[in-house]
């Protein structure tokens, strides 16, 4: 007889998954950081901190509505006291709206990060305003006349190079090497380039430079010149 199969080992029951990392973050994170990384982990493509705040905002707005039963205006004390208080009423100021959460009230604590997010909408809009006026003045400036004297500061300059060589080559005095080699046409070359360039330089400008050889065989210059 042949022995029986070992039954198959129990198996074992399915790993949870692993806490996400963005939990202790968005609770670290100040209301705007923590709206966009809400944004980016959900796939929500925010498109600036004002928009991701205010998608915040409009979650917390539902989630309030749904636990207070019906919807009210949660910017009115009033309203939001009657709410969380009912008819009596009372004061429904940060350090209240802070306790009533420690003690266990969603709705307190949702309340609180309404306020908190709604502040950091109101000092986005003011950041965001700020730099639409330093958008617009420096657009002003762009179309000034001032900034025209400076819209080329990168000139094109064509340098007709063998022209260059042939008047420093009979203007600087008979130098070599000490191998013998001429170097005056260098160096005539390169002192007619440097005072070229270096005023442009000084001045702010940023020049592209491209010097022009002549070709072998005949030229334009062999035309205006026979001799």
């Amino acid at each position: 007889m042949s022995a029986a199969a070992p039954d198959p080992p129990p198996a074992s029951p399915p790993a949870s998954p692993p806490p996400s990392p963005a939990a202790g973050t968005y609770a670290a994170a100040s209301p705007t950081a923590a709206a966009f990384l809400r944004q980016a982990s959900s796939g929500l493509g925010a498109t600036s901190p004002r928009e991701a705040l205010e998608s915040q905002l409009a979650s917390l707005t539902s989630e309030i509505h749904s636990l207070a039963g019906s919807p009210f205006n949660i910017a009115s004390p009033k309203q939001l006291s009657l709410a969380l208080l009912g008819p009596g009423g009372g004061s429904t100021a940060k350090d209240v709206l802070d306790a009533m959460a420690g003690a266990g009230n969603p709705l307190a604590g949702k309340a609180l990060q309404w306020k908190r997010v709604t502040a950091s909408i109101k000092r986005q809009r003011a950041l965001d305003t700020r730099a639409a006026a330093r958008r617009g003045s420096g657009a002003a400036a762009a179309e000034s006349p001032l900034a025209a004297g400076t819209a080329n500061r990168y000139p094109l300059l064509l340098v007709d190079a063998s022209a260059y060589i042939f008047r420093a080559y009979y203007a600087m005095p008979p130098l070599h090497r000490r191998d013998g080699t001429p170097t005056g046409a260098v160096l005539g070359v390169c002192s007619m380039v440097n005072r070229l360039v270096l005023g442009r330089l000084i001045r702010g400008e940023r020049p592209r430079l491209v010097l022009v050889f002549d070709a072998k065989g005949p030229k334009f210059r062999t035309d205006i010149y026979p001799e």
